[in-house]
């Protein structure tokens, strides 16, 4: 098994643009509430498959982040 990557700094923000036939206050409703629509949780999850949702925050500052099973355990993953 391979040694964990560990950061030396801040990592830059994560930036994707994309260009869609929706309103924008429909298309941030669907990113932001309909997070497990679009998101492989079964393959890109902290807790692998324990893992039971992913959400996000819908507004600025939000979180974006990960429920384990239990409900209780949480991990942000970043901030909207």
């Amino acid at each position: 098994m391979s040694e964990p990557v560990v950061s030396q700094g801040p990592i830059p923000p994560v930036v994707k643009r994309l260009w869609l036939p929706l309103p924008p206050g429909v298309a941030f409703r669907v990113f932001t509430d309909e997070t497990a629509r679009w998101w492989p949780l079964l393959t890109h999850a902290v807790f692998g498959e324990e893992a039971q949702a992913c959400l996000m925050d819908p507004y600025e500052g939000g979180r974006f982040y990960e429920v384990h099973v239990d409900g209780q355990q949480q991990s942000e993953w970043g901030c909207v």
